[in-house]
């Protein structure tokens, strides 16, 4: 929280949040909302909605390609 407080157009910006469950509890949600950013969770294991899921899974396939290429 604190390394995105030093961006001041983050605030209020929404702060996605997967099911881990310390992520998920009451007091944590609290927390998050009271230093001004609203929270959204994403429902259980859901690759296709987390953009960092997208993201790896794309870099997985190019090393792959890349690696079968050098065979």
């Amino acid at each position: 929280m604190d390394e995105i407080d030093r961006y001041p157009h983050m605030k209020g910006r929404c702060l996605v949040i997967d099911n881990v469950p310390i992520h998920t509890s009451e007091d944590i949600a609290k927390y998050v909302e009271s230093r001004g950013y609203p929270c959204a969770c994403l429902p259980s294991y859901s690759p296709e909605r987390n953009p960092m899921e997208q993201f790896w899974s794309k870099v997985k396939c190019l090393d792959k390609c890349r690696h079968k290429q050098a065979l």
